[in-house]
Parts: C-alpha cells; structure tokens; sequence
C-alpha cells in the first residue's frame, strides 16, 4: 500500500510539472494523514 501512495504522488506530479514548466508557473502539494495508513474508530483509512 505505501509503495501505491508513493508511486501515484510521484507520478502526478510527473504529469502535471509539463503543464507547470510550459505556463511557467505552478506548486505541488501532496497532503497526507496517518489514517491513510490506518483506521481509527469510524474514520475511513
């Protein structure tokens, strides 16, 4: 699972840096918690 979290943030942002470089300009933020690892209680992981 961890290796899925980190290939789809590096492979985003591979896509979308072109677009970011051609209009020259542009931030990435990749936002994550640690329910993404776990679940606690009712919250979704």
């Amino acid at each position: 699972m961890m290796t899925l979290n980190l290939n789809s943030a590096f492979l985003i942002s591979k896509h979308v840096i072109r677009q970011m470089i051609s209009s020259k300009y542009g931030k990435v933020i990749h936002v994550s918690s640690k329910n993404g690892l776990e679940s606690e209680g009712y919250n979704s992981a």
